[in-house]
């Protein structure tokens, strides 16, 4: 049995804090960004049921705005895809 590299939390930790999501809480309008400048590919958005929400795909960019207008007041969860794999953040909707 060969098992893959696995990484640790202080890896996860680091990668996490490599990715700005402000304002957090928002009215609506998220800014994502990497303060490394890699790129992330895509996005998907959770409600706290699990259930997807919103997903943006092929955005290759180190800057993404989230405009989450059409959804309700509630938490959520952000998956950013990147190539290392992926990164997630909690988001707050408040209106």
């Amino acid at each position: 049995v060969t098992c893959p590299q696995s990484v640790g939390i202080n890896e996860f930790e680091e990668r996490a804090d490599d990715v700005l999501l402000y304002p957090n809480p928002s009215s609506g309008t998220f800014i994502l960004k990497r303060l490394s400048g890699e790129l992330i590919s895509g996005v998907t958005i959770y409600n706290y049921s699990g259930n997807k929400v919103l997903v943006k795909n092929n955005l290759e960019s180190d800057e993404v705005i989230l405009n989450l207008d059409s959804l309700s007041s509630g938490i959520y969860f952000l998956e950013i895809r990147e190539a290392e794999g992926f990164i997630y953040k909690k988001l707050i909707l408040s209106r």
